[in-house]
Order: C-alpha cells, then sequence, then structure tokens
C-alpha cells in the first residue's frame, strides 16, 4: 500500500504509539466508508481489510497493525471527523458497549 502522510492537523490526532502512515491508511478507509453512505462500521474490519491488501501488494512482507491500537484510532478518528457514533465502541471499566 502506499503509505500516506497525514496533514498537519491530522498529525496531531494520531494516537501515541501508532505509526503515522498507518493511521493515515485508517483515515483514508474509514473516509471512503463514510462518503460511501455508511453511518456505523467496524474499525476492526478496517484494519483487516488494511492487512489483506498490505500483504498482497507487499509480496508477503507483513504489514503490522497492533490489535491494540484499534480502539484508539477509533477513538480518534471519530474526535477528529465529529462522526462519534461511527464506531461502536466499549467501555473499557465495565466491558460493555458504550
Amino acid at each position: 500500500m502506499k503509505a500516506l502522510q497525514l496533514p498537519l492537523l491530522d498529525r496531531e490526532e494520531c494516537p501515541r504509539g501508532v505509526p503515522h502512515d498507518v493511521f493515515a491508511l485508517f483515515v483514508r478507509e474509514a473516509d471512503r466508508i463514510r462518503n460511501a453512505g455508511r453511518t456505523h462500521y467496524s474499525a476492526r474490519t478496517i484494519c483487516e481489510y488494511l492487512r489483506h491488501h498490505a500483504t498482497i501488494e507487499a509480496k508477503g512482507r507483513d504489514f503490522v497493525i497492533n490489535n491494540n491500537w484499534v480502539p484508539a484510532m477509533a477513538r480518534a478518528y471519530m474526535r477528529m471527523r465529529s462522526c462519534y457514533k461511527f464506531f461502536e465502541l466499549r467501555d473499557a471499566r465495565q466491558g460493555i458497549a458504550a
């Protein structure tokens, strides 16, 4: 997959510990899904899509997206785009949907 650069304002939203290029790809795909008319989607599905396509294009080289990054990227994306119900979140303290 082509490396993307986040605009400066979006870069400030990138969760700590998540590489900027990974977050940029996540943002690009989430934007594409929202622009297609979806009002709710799975952040994990986006990450699996990115892994799949990166593996095919990289001819076997692993594309690393830590599963622990997914909730942080989902929260950062919703905060950045002001679409607070686009991804379903779980309350980490209680393990229930928020």
